[in-house]
């Protein structure tokens, strides 16, 4: 059998009491040193507590060793946080499944439910979580579209931070969002978006930071596991709670959507083509007409139904276009 144990935010105080036994049960036990790089100090206390071998990821992405040792014997896994978090895990055990091997999860905190709560933010606001990587600039191209798509729909964004050797500081992490910006400069990480930063959660020394890019980056910040969060436009409950537990400004972020763009485009490109018109009593009606469709439009953005403003905009534009195409009105679009 193979037994996943999550060692909770805080090890070795907050180790599920089943996984404590289990250590003694167990053959074989590995301690993930790979998904969250452990402190050489904790690792001492949990070999010498568990009897736990710090596991590279070469170790724990052989998955036919394992498996194959778990056939026979009791393999145990102890993982920092809870034991799902990290997608090799999971992979692991459907594979485990399918050769029909035993496994049984012990389950823990993770990062991600003391976030939620210390910091108040609602789950049902959550949106995209992902990794920032501090080697892969493809990891930051995906993570700044997926973020905008998430602040687009009112949602927050969790960033885990990692690197190889967990020595990604946050000022580093910042630059790696500033320069993804730089690239396709749609101010999701401009200087004044704001970040909730979150580092050794659960632990006495957790310290929950919140303000402006440019304003963080000057902050000496000295936690080696910490967490990222692009706040959308905050619930005013989970404002009032951010405030109570973050040193900073925690304020939430938006971002126009695609559709808002394209309608405010047409908006004031027609405005502008209509302004130039002088109108007669051949056009008069259609001018009036393409005027209420645009106010429509207005209307419509303000209420956040997006879809529908860019029908009334578009409408307005054609009615203004269809003068330049039958040559009774000369527009430059």
């Amino acid at each position: 059998m193979i037994y996943f144990i999550g060692l909770g935010l805080n090890p070795p105080y907050t180790i599920p009491w089943e996984g404590i036994k289990l250590s003694d049960r167990c053959a074989i036990k590995y301690l993930d040193n790979y998904s969250t790089k452990i402190d050489s100090k904790l690792v001492g206390e949990l070999k010498k507590q568990l009897g736990v071998q710090p596991a590279s990821r070469s170790i724990l992405e052989d998955f036919n060793k394992i498996i194959n040792d778990a056939k026979n014997q009791d393999v145990c896994i102890y993982i920092y946080g809870d034991p799902f978090i990290a997608t090799t895990h999971q992979a692991l055990k459907i594979e485990a499944i399918k050769r029909a091997v035993a496994v049984k999860s012990i389950y823990a905190s993770s990062f991600l439910n003391v976030l939620l709560g210390e910091t108040g933010l609602h789950i049902y606001k959550i949106g995209f979580i992902g990794t920032l990587l501090g080697d892969e600039k493809s990891s930051t191209q995906y993570i700044y579209r997926n973020v905008k798509r998430s602040l687009e729909i009112g949602r927050h964004s969790i960033l885990i931070v990692y690197s190889s050797d967990n020595d990604l500081t946050l000022k580093e992490s910042l630059d790696l969002l500033i320069s993804v910006e730089s690239y396709y400069k749609e101010g999701v990480f401009g200087p004044n978006t704001r970040l909730i930063v979150a580092g050794d959660l659960g632990k006495e020394g957790q310290e929950i930071i919140a303000g402006k890019i440019k304003d963080l980056k000057q902050i000496e910040y000295n936690h080696k596991i910490f967490v990222i969060v692009v706040p959308s436009e905050l619930h005013f409950t989970e404002e009032e709670s951010l405030r109570s537990v973050a040193t900073g400004d925690p304020s939430g972020n938006s971002v126009k959507t695609l559709l808002r763009q394209r309608t405010e485009q047409i908006i004031y490109k027609t405005t502008k083509a209509i302004d130039s018109l002088t109108v007669d009593n051949e056009t008069g009606d259609l001018i009036r007409n393409s005027k209420l469709y645009l106010n429509d439009a207005g209307e419509f953005l303000a209420k956040k139904e997006e879809e529908t403003a860019l029908m009334q905009a578009a409408y307005a534009e054609g009615l203004i276009d269809a003068l330049r195409f039958l040559g009774k009105k000369n527009i430059n679009w």
